[in-house]
């Protein structure tokens, strides 16, 4: 009998564990792709109001909307923006489209790329 009950509360922990991790994996997955699509839409629009964007700008503006609570993401002792995984956000861009994903991990086993043309 005791054996019973020390297996059924494992098997309820160990779904409740996985159950809260799912949770966890969909909620991150929703705010990263708002986070990627905000981002890009802000590249986008910078891009054809001057033209060109650095590095530097990007980071900054990303590290602004994380400060004004547009977008979830941290931002690391060194003062770069990252996912709330930790992860940077990966940035390409041309003159017709700006691309910005994360990666997967652990904790995001989906990554989340968004895309959005220049105009």
């Amino acid at each position: 009998m005791r054996r019973i009950k020390v297996l059924l509360i494992t098997v309820l922990i160990t779904g409740a564990v996985f159950v809260l991790y799912a949770v966890r994996v969909a909620w991150v997955h929703v705010l990263h792709d708002d986070a990627c699509h905000v981002i890009a839409l802000e590249i986008a629009a910078r891009k054809a109001d001057n033209g060109a964007v650095s590095d530097r700008e990007m980071r900054a503006m990303i590290a602004e909307l994380i400060n004004a609570s547009v977008i979830r993401g941290r931002i690391d002792g060194d003062g770069s923006p990252t996912d709330l995984n930790g992860n940077s956000f990966a940035v390409c861009h041309d003159e017709k489209r700006v691309s910005v994903a994360t990666r997967r991990s652990f904790w995001e086993p989906f990554a989340v790329e968004r895309k959005v043309p220049v105009e």
